[in-house]
This record gives structure tokens, sequence and C-alpha cells, in this order.
């Protein structure tokens, strides 16, 4: 609660949430405390955001998320990433892996996303009940201004939701023509 609060005090909105949500996991039952708190630093974080955003496109940070990276729907996640890249903004592509598709980036984008430096944020579920927890984490790392999110699958859901949640940000889905 103190470094919330101290974050508040210096004008750190993104410091506050991080500090605040972090509460919210270690200490469930000061739930509400945490709640109110995290409510108020991500109002301030917006207005903050919004301010720089209207600055152009190269100040308004996309997140491209994906339910998995391991197999074939990275490739539309990183399709999605580029497209925001072309339009001049910051863009990182962001998701989970599980193991039976694979531990790294699916294998046909790897080159070009290294050749692009195209930033990718990942974890890999090696225990499934422990998914939200580590998407919480990542995405606390991850502030955004946008969310993208490719093909609307639970991972990727979640991964929406908790930027909304956390971050206050506008949440896109991006649903093909077979789901």
């Amino acid at each position: 609660m103190r470094a919330g609060r101290e974050c508040m005090q210096a004008g750190d909105w993104a410091g506050a949430i991080r500090a605040y949500a972090q509460g919210l996991m270690e200490q469930p039952l000061l739930g509400m405390h945490y709640a109110a708190n995290l409510e108020r630093a991500r109002t301030n974080y917006r207005k903050e955001r919004q301010t720089i955003n209207q600055q152009g496109p190269e100040h308004t940070t996309v997140v491209v998320a994906a339910a998995e990276l391991s197999h074939n729907a990275a490739g539309r996640a990183y399709t999605l990433a580029q497209l925001y890249r072309h339009l001049g903004h910051p863009v990182t592509l962001l998701g989970s892996h599980f193991p039976q598709w694979g531990r790294e980036l699916w294998e046909p984008i790897r080159g070009a996303v290294r050749q692009q430096r195209l930033p990718v944020h990942s974890f890999v579920v090696e225990h499934e009940p422990g998914f939200v927890n580590q998407a919480w984490e990542l995405v606390l790392q991850q502030p955004a201004d946008l969310v993208h999110l490719s093909k609307p699958r639970l991972p990727a859901v979640v991964f929406g939701l908790l930027y909304k949640l956390l971050w206050g940000v506008a949440v896109l889905v991006d649903i093909d023509d077979e789901e």
C-alpha cells in the first residue's frame, strides 16, 4: 500500500498501478482498498496517456496479444503487429506458449521478428492453473494504450480483460471468418 501511495504522490501512475495490482494478488482480503486505489491510479494514468497520444501515432503503444505464439495463430498476430507498425505505432507482440504446441515463437515468423526487432513478451504455461497469475504479471510489465486480440480464444481474452482491468485500455478483438 505504501509503495502505491508513494508512486501516486510522485505522479508515477504506472508504478502505482503495479504496486496496487501486486497488493491485490498478495493480500486479497484488503482487495477493496487496493481496488479503490488502483481505480484512482488507472484514471490518472489514462488521462496522462490521452494527452501523450494526441501527439501522434508514434506515442500510442499497441500490444497485439495472441492466445498461443508457438503455432500458426502467431502468424495472424504478427501480421496485425506489422500493420500497426506500418502506421507508425510502437508495437509489441504478447502471448503464451502451451508446451503441447511448443515453447518458442512459431518458426515461420521467428526470423522476421528478430530481423525487424519486434518486441515479443511471452511465457510458457507449465501448469495451466497458474496461467492467470503468469498473465497478470506479464500484463503488469507491458503497459499499452491499445490492445488488439488476435483470435478470441480464452487465453487471449484473459489478456484483454487484464489489460482493461489494470491499464484501462481499449481492447479490439480480431475474429476471423472461421470463428
